[in-house]
């Protein structure tokens, strides 16, 4: 079986250093000795006649997650899965973006984007939006970043949701199965499937980003999901 992933850290999974850098002294003490544990990552592992490709991105956007369903859209997948993400995000990429020449293989079947795909994208961590300032690895990834400020000063949140919505809208009727970590008003999410308590249990920093654990309950999860398609 064929799978494609679209989404954002959720997914996509993230450095360890930065998970540490936005963890709790006891969610320290849970994070991954790895980089980039995601649940595709774990859903490889358990069936290896998959082949997973995850085309989430730290960060991103429900523009480019759509950008990313749109230029993939002529592979022929089996499934396409996407993990929605939250409203107050701004990403753009270069016009010379190649998805495919921006993947790796973690594993035999497994592909998923390098960090090479980070020189080609601007992306603003919106978690900082109502604090107007940036992490220092955000700046250095940021080409334009006094616009970005302005765009989130003008920007009302009326504006974002709206936006966010059609996005998601379009975006479930190019995928088989959707879902989001949180909780969303568009999709079945990860946080209500679990309840509050066991999800917290699950995250290991203020990303709410999931440990090994988690991700190996949420790649069962995420295929009793496929088996009802």
């Amino acid at each position: 079986m064929k799978i494609a992933v679209y989404g954002c850290s959720w997914s996509s999974g993230i450095y360890r250093d930065w998970s540490l850098e936005q963890s709790t002294p006891e969610q320290k003490t849970r994070i991954p000795n790895e980089d980039f544990v995601s649940w595709p990552s774990e859903l490889s592992k358990l069936y290896p006649n998959f082949e997973v490709t995850n085309y989430a991105l730290p960060g991103a956007s429900s523009l480019f997650t759509v950008n990313t369903i749109e230029k993939t859209a002529h592979i022929d997948y089996d499934i396409r899965i996407l993990q929605v993400t939250t409203p107050h995000r701004f990403v753009s990429w270069d016009e010379d973006l190649n998805l495919h020449n921006c993947l790796v293989n973690e594993s035999a079947n497994l592909k998923r984007f390098d960090e090479s795909i980070l020189k080609k994208t601007v992306i603003y961590d919106s978690h900082f939006k109502h604090k107007k300032s940036i992490t220092s690895k955000a700046i250095n990834l940021l080409k334009e970043a006094n616009f970005i400020q302005y765009y989130y000063h003008r920007t009302t949140d009326e504006m974002f949701n709206l936006n966010h919505k059609a996005l998601v809208c379009y975006a479930k009727s190019k995928v088989d199965l959707t879902f989001s970590h949180v909780n969303s008003p568009y999709c079945i999410s990860v946080e209500n499937t679990l309840g509050t308590e066991q999800f917290e249990n699950y995250f290991v920093d203020k990303g709410k980003h999931f440990g090994i654990e988690g991700c190996q309950w949420q790649a069962k999860w995420v295929l009793d999901q496929i088996n009802t398609i």
